[in-house]
């Protein structure tokens, strides 16, 4: 089943150049999977009641433009894939002229909010987001990333409260921004990000602190950066973007 709904592109939440952030194009994703949730009755408070809450695993987007400023573009989102502990969940953006802007792919687990073990999914969702018993053979697991142990550009965080959301964590937009904000301005500038994938590996909490490590190479005509977040020894997020100069 699908959800759809608008959004308006507002000017915080530009770059420069007057195009929605990639940090932002991500928050707007998560916001309409949660009101897609809500939709049909499965809501936050249904969550914290169950003591239960998705928590993703994976992104694979692709950018063919970003929208700029005024400009009202149109999400459609579906979970259409199920398979024991985890879902599929697809996403299209597009312009008023339904020009397809951006396409993703998503991998979310369902856990326990406390003990962060992973739940069966439960009859009840597949029956509200009217998604087939058998679609687990549609299931897609995406790609897996390799870590980056060594990279020329590095930033430090210590995590704040602003960066946990309601699953009481770091939430999954921090991590691309921490990665954006490790590369040189000058690179940032001069090139337009049209593809980002992203594993998510372990969670970080209130105080925790790490380090995010990176690299910029050209691989068969592309160039790519590649990133991974660590906290101690422990290696909690990967990221990959594709990037073409402007």
């Amino acid at each position: 089943m699908e959800y759809t709904r608008k959004y308006l592109i507002h000017y915080y939440e530009i770059d420069g150049k007057r195009r929605l952030t990639v940090p932002t194009l991500i928050h707007y994703l998560e916001d309409i999977a949660i009101l897609n949730s809500e939709a049909q009755g499965l809501t936050l408070d249904y969550y914290e009641k169950n003591s239960c809450g998705w928590m993703l695993l994976k992104w694979d987007i692709i950018i063919h433009r970003l929208p700029l400023f005024n400009e009202t573009i149109k999400i459609i989102t579906r979970p259409y894939s199920f398979k024991n502990f985890l879902a599929n969940r697809q996403y299209k953006i597009f312009d008023s002229s339904e020009n397809l802007l951006v396409e993703a792919k998503t991998v979310w687990l369902l856990a326990d909010i406390i003990s962060r073990k992973p739940l069966r999914v439960p009859e009840e969702m597949y029956i509200k987001f009217d998604t087939a018993r058998d679609s687990d053979k549609y299931f897609d697991k995406l790609e897996d990333l390799k870590p980056t142990n060594l990279g020329n550009h590095s930033l430090r965080i210590k995590v704040c409260e602003q960066d946990i959301d309601t699953n009481k964590h770091v939430n999954n937009v921090k991590y691309v921004e921490w990665a954006l904000q490790s590369l040189p301005s000058d690179f940032v500038s001069s090139h337009f990000v049209y593809r980002v994938i992203v594993n998510y590996k372990k969670e970080l909490n209130l105080d925790d602190e790490a380090v995010v490590i990176g690299s910029i190479h050209n691989a068969d005509e592309k160039t790519e950066s590649s990133h991974s977040v660590f906290s101690g020894e422990k290696e909690v997020c990967h990221l990959k973007f594709f990037w073409r100069s402007e």
